[in-house]
């Protein structure tokens, strides 16, 4: 298990980001209609980063 920092917020059409830097892998970002949604979207992209950079998370 790999613990990323990262932030969620509302835009301002309603919609909720999240975001996470990964240092030198970049940075990773995830969207949604709720909180939860916008994390599982994170969740998977920085799986993707990870995977892109064949490190293991």
């Amino acid at each position: 298990m790999v613990l990323v920092s990262h932030s969620v917020d509302q835009d301002e059409t309603g919609a909720w980001c999240a975001r996470a830097d990964l240092g030198q892998f970049g940075v990773a970002y995830g969207e949604g209609d709720t909180p939860n949604e916008a994390l599982s979207d994170l969740r998977q992209g920085v799986a993707l980063v990870f995977e892109d950079e064949g490190a293991a998370p």
